[in-house]
């Protein structure tokens, strides 16, 4: 597998410690915050490449619904 960006790293990174902490996944609004981004866009782009490489998994149409998988662990340790 590619290594992830930093950008990518930084994203499952915080979402990693949201959930860990909420026990609920964040917004992508709430993601873009966290990362001093103002385009949800590239939130979007990062949340899909993370899900192309199978270090996420989302369900369509529920915002907060992402799970981080074993792959998306390992990639953070």
């Amino acid at each position: 597998m590619k290594a992830l960006s930093k950008r990518q790293r930084e994203t499952l990174e915080f979402i990693r410690e949201h959930i860990a902490i909420r026990k609920y996944a964040p917004t992508q609004r709430e993601i873009a915050d966290a990362l001093g981004v103002s385009s949800l866009g590239s939130v979007k782009q990062h949340l899909a490449a993370l899900e192309l490489r199978g270090c996420l998994r989302r369900e369509p149409g529920t915002p907060r619904a992402m799970w981080i998988t074993e792959r998306g662990e390992a990639a953070v340790r």
